[in-house]
């Protein structure tokens, strides 16, 4: 099956084809062998190429925020004649996946942060998420603070690429 989504303004294409042990999904070049497991509605297991992940997939009307691996990505499925591109990371503005309390920011405006550290720790549902960079870089702005409640797609930090 063939699945055509924007991210930003770039557009990508996804192949996804159901086999006897789960999925094989390619974007950008790459195969990736998946298997999942819905623990609740919206959050998953995933085994990618015998590596777990938790993934959660939020809605906002038609996008669909999806926390993977510390990254946050706002996706829209768009048709086929939009297809095109490869994946990207965030850039600029990082946003909430999820709604919930913030108990943690890690950084202040001006602070250089690597790739995966961690930014923002969300509590929701009684978990906690790992709001990650998703590049070295330097925070520009922090838009939320501890105790506050975000909803989804709220922004949290705006981080400047290093070397831009």
């Amino acid at each position: 099956m063939e699945l055509y989504y924007t991210f930003g303004d770039e557009r990508y294409a996804v192949m996804v084809n159901k086999n006897e042990d789960g999925y094989v999904v390619e974007a950008c070049g790459q195969t990736y062998h998946v298997k999942y497991r819905e623990v609740k509605p919206g959050f998953l297991q995933l085994l990618v190429d015998d590596k777990m992940y938790k993934c959660c997939v939020a809605r906002e009307k038609e996008f669909r925020h999806v926390f993977f691996d510390g990254g946050v990505f706002r996706l829209k499925r768009v048709d086929r004649l939009a297809a095109g591109g490869a994946f990207a990371r965030v850039s600029g503005d990082i946003t909430s996946p999820i709604s919930g309390r913030i108990v943690k920011v890690n950084v202040t405006e001006g602070q250089a942060v690597e790739t995966d550290a961690v930014l923002v720790v969300i509590d929701a549902m009684k978990m906690e998420y790992l709001i990650k960079a998703p590049y070295a870089g330097t925070i520009l702005k922090v838009h939320r603070k501890e105790g506050e409640q975000v909803d989804i797609g709220a922004r949290l930090v705006d981080v400047k690429k290093a070397g831009e």
